[in-house]
């Protein structure tokens, strides 16, 4: 491959036929309300260090995924799942074409497109890049510390380049989720300095350079916020230090009891994010195809090296108590970069049993792949018909692309049938995408609770919506974006009036005659049941009430 323009506009193309489609069709679900609501408070309060949720401090995690949601509400002027989730999509392909950029530098144009195919087609990248979460920017982040180092370390980069952009990465990192992805990042580092014996690496002026940068992020944000945040709550700073202690060292000591006990699941789930590449991991052990991928002893040592620090760190966070599948998430990119590598270098001599065993995991791959457009076209005929023909036209036009890139005569039949694979997966999964999209519509139970508040509000220019103690939930996501959340009385502002305001029955009850005093005679407009939460707020109540005017004289 000489091109690596080439390569990076299929992995673009790539990118946008598996990211961008039914992008916003679901709604919000899992922990995305969490990440983005935060972030549409903080334009409404000007406050970006204390990220808010349902009117009370929500800090068990540091803010990136807040600031960005913010920004991306902010700069497209719209609040909905296509603006919540874009900034993740954009991630993964920033990702994409940086981890490309550095991998290049040490193993090659080819290795690093085949690399990047991988990341992009694989199930633990497609499920949380298409989704407002956390992990898509540990994953991301991650992967592109490691790439950078790489290129560092094998000599492609200069050492102060390649570590303080490992210290960007890093940091970046650590205002995503906090911690735990140095572990990712340093076991493998650590194996390649070990089996290369070059610990100096470790212990360079360039090394040292990326740390101050990486504890100068992570402080920039870390210490106005302790002081913010402990004078907020009227505690002390070191009390705030134990959330965040807290939080760690329960993935550690078990106290999360709900994932204490899954030690015998969490291993093959893990492993399911990083299919199907997972299936070459057996590469890495084979004899011949290492003393083909890595002429050199060094390189050889390098790789080994890696392939058991990423070892250790997988099993290490399968093994600890309240862990979870997602964890190694971060692990992602590296071997799926690794996978690769070997596999290009080392797995070029393929015999015709092979061969034919990659042509019909072709076959499969993409009959699976018709059924799935075929269904998809069914469900949402007519109105998907013209992206569905578009989107199998450029799954086409790609696949040419990359065999013309990459010769499929001779010795490299594998590598070719191996991309083939690759977009015959990203057909599949754009398929079963809009499948799930189709069933899991059906099922929504917070965008049509909030839509139906918002048909009983009927006009929301007319005033201003409260909602108030109802503790931090989804709905406000689909709410005016003026609306409110507070938690107690002393947080209502004295100089702004509401017209509308959603609470809780029982709080409705309690406190109706403290608001009517505030805001005027007050009117049951409708109640709703939580379709939303555990068991013990699921079914409860909510009510909707209107205020006929602004008594700003009253007192309670």
């Amino acid at each position: 491959m000489n091109s690596p323009w080439t390569a990076r506009l299929i992995l673009l193309v790539f990118w946008a036929l598996i990211y961008l489609p039914g992008l916003g069709d679901l709604e919000i679900k899992g922990e995305e309300w969490r990440r983005t609501i935060p972030g549409r408070n903080m334009l409404q309060n000007g406050d970006w260090l204390v990220p808010r949720s349902g009117g009370l401090p929500y800090v068990r995690k540091p803010p990136l995924i807040n600031w960005i949601s913010a920004v991306s509400f902010k700069t497209t002027g719209v609040v909905n799942e296509w603006t919540a989730r874009l900034p993740s999509v954009l991630t993964i392909l920033v990702a994409s074409l940086g981890m490309f950029g550095f991998s290049r530098r040490w193993m090659g144009n080819k290795a690093a497109l085949v690399g990047g195919l991988f990341f992009l087609a694989s199930v633990g990248v497609i499920e949380k890049g298409r989704i407002a979460e956390i992990e898509v920017y540990y994953i991301a982040f991650t992967g592109l510390a490691f790439t950078a180092w790489m290129a560092g370390f094998k000599g492609k980069l200069n050492p102060w380049a390649a570590w303080l952009w490992v210290g960007l990465f890093l940091g970046l990192a650590m205002l995503a989720k906090g911690p735990m992805h140095l572990l990712f990042f340093y076991l493998p580092v650590v194996g390649a300095c070990w089996a290369t014996r070059r610990w100096k690496q470790l212990f360079s002026l360039p090394h040292l350079a990326g740390l101050l940068l990486f504890f100068a992020i992570t402080l920039a944000w870390a210490l106005p916020f302790i002081s913010s945040y402990a004078q907020l709550m009227g505690i002390q700073k070191m009390d705030v230090l134990s959330t965040w202690g807290n939080e760690v060292s329960s993935r550690v000591t078990g106290e999360e009891k709900t994932s204490a006990s899954d030690w015998l699941i969490r291993g093959p789930k893990a492993l399911v994010m990083f299919l199907p590449w997972i299936l070459l991991v057996p590469l890495w052990w084979r004899k011949a195809a290492l003393e083909r991928a890595f002429g050199d002893p060094d390189s050889r040592k390098t790789f080994d090296g890696l392939k058991w620090g990423v070892v250790a760190g997988f099993a290490f966070m399968i093994l600890i108590p309240s862990s979870s599948a997602r964890y190694v998430a971060p692990l992602l990119a590296p071997v799926l970069l690794m996978i690769a590598w070997v596999l290009v270098e080392g797995g070029t001599e393929a015999t015709q049993r092979q061969r034919t065993a990659w042509h019909w995991v072709n076959r499969v791959f993409f009959v699976l792949a018709m059924v799935a457009i075929g269904v998809a076209a069914i469900l949402y005929w007519p109105s998907s018909l013209i992206s569905v023909a578009v989107w199998a036209a450029g799954i086409t036009v790609l696949t040419q692309m990359v065999l013309r890139q990459v010769k499929q005569e001779g010795t490299l039949a594998v590598v070719s049938l191996t991309l083939v694979t690759a977009l015959a997966t990203a057909l599949l999964m754009g398929g079963f995408i809009r499948i799930g999209h189709h069933i899991m519509s059906q099922r929504e139970d917070v965008r049509s609770t909030a839509l139906a508040i918002r048909k009983a509000m009927g006009d929301t220019s007319e005033g201003r919506l409260l909602i108030f103690h109802l503790g931090q939930m989804p709905y406000p996501f689909y709410l005016p974006e003026t609306s409110l959340e507070l938690d107690t009385l002393e947080q209502i502002p004295q100089d702004q009036p509401f017209r509308w305001m959603l609470t809780g029955t029982k709080t409705d009850e309690g406190f109706r005659p403290w608001f009517e005093r505030r805001f005027g005679p007050a009117e049951t407009v409708a109640e709703f049941e939580r379709t939303w939460g555990d068991q013990g707020k699921r079914g409860e109540r909510m009510v909707l009430v209107r205020f006929a005017g602004h008594a700003k004289g009253g007192q309670e």
